[in-house]
Formats: structure tokens, C-alpha cells, sequence
């Protein structure tokens, strides 16, 4: 199951009991692409950083 098919709207991430595995990975995923924005020296993701005037 690809990661856009899989919708968290309306679920309690901070109980895991009732997450599917799917679900758990688009997590830790996201959490990792936020990490590298993190790392980042520039915080902003690059698509807000083209728009920015």
C-alpha cells in the first residue's frame, strides 16, 4: 500500500495498538523526511522557499 493511500485523519498516533503496520511506516517515514528539514540550516522546505517573495 503506497503512502498516499493511507489517510492518519482522525486517528490517535499516540496509542500504536490500533495502527496498522502501513500506517506505523507512513510515520516513521514522514518523521524522517521532517528529521532532514530539521538538519537543514535553512529550515524551510524548498517548495515554500520558491514562493517566498
Amino acid at each position: 500500500m503506497s503512502k498516499r493511500q493511507i489517510s492518519l485523519r482522525g486517528k490517535d498516533i499516540l496509542g500504536l495498538e490500533m495502527m496498522t503496520v502501513p500506517e506505523i511506516e507512513v510515520i516513521l517515514e514522514t518523521a524522517c523526511q521532517m528529521k532532514g528539514i530539521i538538519d537543514r540550516d535553512i529550515k524551510k522546505v524548498p517548495t515554500l522557499r520558491e514562493n517566498q517573495l
